[in-house]
């Protein structure tokens, strides 16, 4: 499975985790920013920088924030700053997640634990501070128009 990545600057990526991880410049075990966390990690600043680097981009502020999407399409906005040791999990030994698979997101010091979103498979760079400072994270509820039709004539 390929999470998408997008930035309306730079570009789209559709990457599986491992190739995701293999973008960052370096990959770290998970518990060095969460207790008790096994697995393989990359810091999510840092990846950004180098992808930054890699398309020879300089002038270019940093995102206000990051929005990222779930495989059960659970959703969290979270402000750029609150992303200091923020970390996307890819693998336990080697092997794909059995948890949060195809990649974890994990916010060590975010403003709540609901910043910490498993089954990640969208991630967008955005640049609007009218976003603002504070995080935001719930399930998106789509209604499609013909079920609203069905039941209305129940």
């Amino acid at each position: 499975m390929k999470i998408h990545i997008i930035d309306p600057y730079i570009g789209q990526l559709h990457l599986t985790p491992t190739e995701w991880a293999n973008e960052a410049s370096m990959t770290f075990n998970m518990s060095e920013r969460v207790a008790d966390i096994a697995g393989e990690a990359f810091d999510v600043y840092e990846w950004y920088d180098g992808w930054r680097s890699k398309n020879n981009i300089t002038d270019l502020s940093k995102p206000t924030h990051l929005r990222v999407v779930a495989i059960d399409e659970f959703t969290a906005l979270i402000p750029w700053g609150q992303l200091n040791q923020a970390a996307m999990q890819f693998a336990i030994n080697g092997e794909k997640l059995s948890k949060g698979y195809p990649i974890r997101l994990y916010v060590p010091n975010g403003s709540s634990d609901c910043l910490n979103v498993k089954g990640v498979v969208r991630v967008e760079l955005l640049y609007d501070s009218k976003l603002g400072n504070d995080s935001t994270y719930g399930f998106k509820n789509e209604i499609k128009l013909e079920d609203m039709i069905l039941q209305k004539g129940e």
